[in-house]
């Protein structure tokens, strides 16, 4: 009788767990199907679906799937395996794999934050310049940015926007410099570089990440700063598209976009241009923090001419707050 009691108990928590894991699936799912649909629409604007936009993948996205996966392998039955398909998916979402990337490509661009300086990294320069990059979109430039200028010998710089934070270096003659507003409260970088392929215009931005503050010390009012930045993020987005589609010559952009990919910012690049790591990389792209990455924020996008062949995150030592971003391409 104890048996018949003890495999009672169980298959009653077998049948509790089953109704479980269809609830929680079906939460799961409808949540992934929200953030589909309202994707491009007014809803997007609302603070409720930015904050889920703009949250941190792995504890909205990654982490549940891979609960419901774990859970969809332990139980057998449709339940288990409907988990498991949905877990699957939206994990997949994520990690870009890399099907057609190659070396060999004419032209290297390194676009990296660096904070500010604030590391206070004497070996930074040095650091940058063993990438092997050909051209250097830095945003967030130290005051001072002459030993870093030394470490890459007889390059050609550039230097503007607001408090001249935005920096484009090259190895190649660069001419015709410029800074052009993003329509709101900053402005970007751009500059042309002659290679030896034919000149190709360099673009380095820097995104709002705020409006009057912090989204932690707005308070009760953070429904507000949700609105007015993602807005911010959206006019600049929009400057920066009509800038890319005026320029006649081809051109790479690369910076820190403060926007994950499922906005509708990265994904009107994408359809414009080539994203290269989204192409031409491997894995989840996350570049911020640098000690504990769990949002992709910073991009390097190039006209259709340039095809990116290769990307990769580049982790510096004590160098930034942020990964940098490398991509090699073809022209």
């Amino acid at each position: 009788m104890k048996v018949k009691r003890g495999r009672g108990r169980w298959e009653r928590a077998r049948r509790r767990w089953g109704r479980g894991l269809r609830w929680l699936l079906a939460l799961y799912a409808g949540f992934l199907l929200l953030l589909w649909l309202t994707r491009g629409t007014r809803l997007e604007h609302s603070w409720p679906v930015t904050l889920l936009l703009l949250a941190p993948p792995f504890w909205t996205l990654i982490l549940p799937g891979a609960v419901l996966l774990l859970s969809g392998l332990l139980r057998q039955g449709r339940a288990a395996l409907a988990a498991a398909a949905v877990s699957l998916a939206a994990i997949g979402f994520w990690w870009q794999p890399v099907w057609h990337a190659q070396a060999g490509g004419t032209l290297k661009v390194l676009t990296h934050n660096l904070y500010g300086g604030r590391t206070q990294n004497p070996q930074t320069g040095n650091l940058l310049a063993a990438t092997g990059a050909d051209a250097l979109l830095i945003q967030e430039a130290p005051a001072s940015m002459e030993a870093v200028e030394e470490a890459f010998g007889n390059w050609n710089w550039v230097r503007g926007s607001r408090q001249k934070e935005l920096v484009i270096g090259s190895r190649f003659p660069l001419d015709e410099a410029r800074e052009f507003s993003l329509d709101a409260l900053r402005s970007g970088l751009c500059a042309r570089a002659h290679t030896p392929q034919g000149p190709v215009w360099l673009y380095t931005v820097h995104f709002s990440t705020s409006w009057k503050g912090t989204l932690t010390g707005s308070g009760w009012n953070f429904p507000d700063y949700l609105r007015k930045t993602g807005e911010i993020r959206r006019r600049q987005n929009a400057a920066l598209l009509r800038e890319l589609q005026a320029q006649p010559e081809p051109a790479i952009v690369g910076g820190d976009f403060n926007t994950t990919p499922l906005c509708s910012g990265p994904r009107q690049l994408a359809r414009l241009l080539h994203d290269a790591f989204a192409e031409a990389g491997q894995g989840c792209g996350w570049t911020y923090p640098v000690s504990n990455p769990v949002w992709r924020i910073d991009y390097l996008y190039s006209s259709p001419a340039l095809q990116p062949c290769a990307s990769r995150l580049v982790n510096l030592e004590r160098v930034s707050d942020h990964a940098g971003l490398w991509a090699e391409y073809h022209s």
